[in-house]
C-alpha cells in the first residue's frame, strides 16, 4: 500500500497528465478546424479574411512549443514539493 505523500504525488502528476492530454486534443482540434477554414472558398476569396486566417493560424502553430515547457515546469514543481516536504519532516 503507498503511503498518503506518494498517492498525494501520483494524484498530482495524474492531474497534470489529463492537463496535459486536455491541451493536446483541443490544440488538435483547433488545427484541424483552422485546416478546414482554409479551403472554404469564401475566405480564399476575400484578402481581408484569408490574411486574417493566415495570422491566427501561425499563432496556434506556435502553442504547441510551449506545451513541453510548461509540462517541465509542471512536474519539476511537483519534485520540488516533495522534496521540500521531505526535508522538512527530518528535523
Amino acid at each position: 500500500m503507498l503511503s498518503k505523500k506518494t498517492q498525494m504525488g501520483l494524484d498530482s502528476l495524474k492531474s497534470l497528465a489529463l492537463g496535459a492530454v486536455s491541451v493536446g486534443l483541443v490544440l488538435v482540434f483547433a488545427l484541424v478546424i483552422m485546416g478546414e477554414f482554409g479551403t472554404n472558398t469564401a475566405i480564399t476569396g476575400n484578402a481581408d479574411a484569408y490574411g486574417a486566417y493566415n495570422d491566427t493560424l501561425a499563432a496556434v502553430t506556435q502553442i504547441p512549443t510551449w506545451v513541453g515547457t510548461l509540462i517541465l515546469v509542471g512536474i519539476a514543481g511537483v519534485v520540488i514539493y516533495f522534496v521540500s516536504r521531505g526535508l522538512g519532516n527530518q528535523r
